[in-house]
């Protein structure tokens, strides 16, 4: 199996925790487009296509959001992988609960990507 996920949309207003993902993914051959907003990540989402989405459980400083925008990803048909990323294992939960179907910790995010979109070994 080869590796499916090629371009990722990042929502997160954390920079260096944003710039460490960036930089892990990009190693791999993975496209990412970050949003520092829910508002610019709604703005990017719909203009382009993504094989996965990285979603800050309190981006812009609240769960509401993040959910919302979750939401509405899922209610207009987006079936890609999303990936909550959260410091808080009950962010991590309300999440998951909307659709996310991983969340990982903040505190070990570089590590968690790269085991989840590694490409294969030959």
């Amino acid at each position: 199996m080869t590796n499916k996920v090629r371009k990722v949309l990042l929502v997160d207003d954390d920079q260096a925790i944003s710039e460490a993902i960036k930089e892990a993914l990009m190693r791999v051959g993975i496209k990412v487009v970050h949003a520092e907003t829910v508002e610019s990540a709604e703005n990017i989402f719909d203009e382009h296509s993504f094989d996965a989405v990285l979603l800050d459980a309190n981006v812009n400083g609240g769960i509401d959001n993040s959910v919302r925008f979750l939401g509405k990803m899922r209610n207009n048909g987006y079936l890609g992988m999303v990936v909550g990323i959260s410091g808080c294992d009950d962010s991590n939960t309300v999440l998951r609960q909307h659709g996310a179907q991983r969340c990982i910790s903040k505190m070990s995010v570089v590590r968690n990507l790269w085991g989840l979109f590694k490409p294969d070994q030959a």
